[in-house]
């Protein structure tokens, strides 16, 4: 059944767990970006609950196992789907991790009257702070026709078809493999919410606050330039990683057991600057 939440109905959430440690501080919860869904983030569940971490993943509402329409479907929507699923968690500290459209959402939710609490932020390859209107602006002069089939069909999939996926998401000497497992995990996406990520920026002004957070990116990301995910996190006062010889989707690429590791260093180093 749907749940009510601030106001607005929650669609019955896919929330994937892996179980870790009770001894563990805090947990997971990772949110995926646009077109994808939960199971993107398996492997990393699977690697942080063998290191005693509990870790979860959700599905926005329209995505993977989740209910929900995508038609008109906001940022806020997805605000609310990550408070819900946030709900359902044990009951102790949340890492929030966020990727690509998944971060802006995070981004948003910081600025909530009512939030979970929350351990640490995580923010791979974020939707920039400032909204993503210039490197929206970029991808279209760099695929036109791909944009144009996108903005007419109000389908976001287009701009990946052809070489538009090693272009945006990927990098050319990605493998065969991996890119074939990323084209058969894209899913159609909301336009009014892809939308708002051109207009609709973080109060971050209002919203710094003392959680710690980081901000992580590719060296090789074209969709959200590494100097647009530094720049990202001096807005928030964040901590900020690259992970050398990655692009844009750092959750799945086959370097990403590189990314965790930063993330579990990060995060301990954190712990350890808090007990002091």
């Amino acid at each position: 059944m749907p749940v009510r939440l601030y106001g607005l109905m929650v669609p019955p959430l896919e929330i994937l767990r892996h179980k870790g440690g009770i001894a563990s501080p805090y947990q997971l919860l990772f949110v995926h970006g646009s077109c994808s869904q939960a199971a993107m983030w398996e492997p990393m569940l699977g690697w942080f609950a063998q290191r005693g971490i509990p870790s979860a993943a959700v599905s926005l509402r329209g995505h993977g196992g989740s209910g929900g329409c995508l038609e008109g479907t906001t940022i806020s929507d997805y605000v609310n789907d990550v408070l819900s699923a946030c709900r359902t968690l044990e009951d102790r500290p949340i890492v929030l991790v966020g990727h690509s459209m998944g971060g802006f959402i995070v981004q948003h939710l910081l600025g909530c009257m009512e939030r979970p609490v929350l351990h640490a932020v995580i923010l791979m390859a974020p939707g920039p702070s400032r909204t993503m209107r210039i490197e929206g602006l970029r991808m279209a002069l760099r695929r036109p026709l791909n944009f144009v089939r996108a903005t007419l069909s109000r389908d976001i999939r287009r701009i990946y078809e052809g070489d538009g996926l090693r272009e945006f998401l990927l990098h050319p000497a990605i493998p065969a493999q991996t890119e074939a497992a990323v084209r058969s995990g894209i899913g159609p996406e909301s336009w009014t919410a892809l939308q708002e990520m051109n207009g609709l920026a973080p109060d971050w002004k209002a919203n710094r606050r003392s959680t710690p957070m980081l901000v992580m990116s590719g060296s090789l990301d074209r969709m959200v330039r590494p100097e647009v995910s530094r720049s990202t996190a001096r807005d928030w006062g964040a901590d900020y990683g690259e992970v050398v010889g990655l692009s844009h989707m750092l959750p799945v690429e086959p370097g990403w057991p590189d990314v965790a590791k930063l993330m579990l260093e990060w995060l301990c180093a954190t712990r350890r600057a808090q007990i002091c």
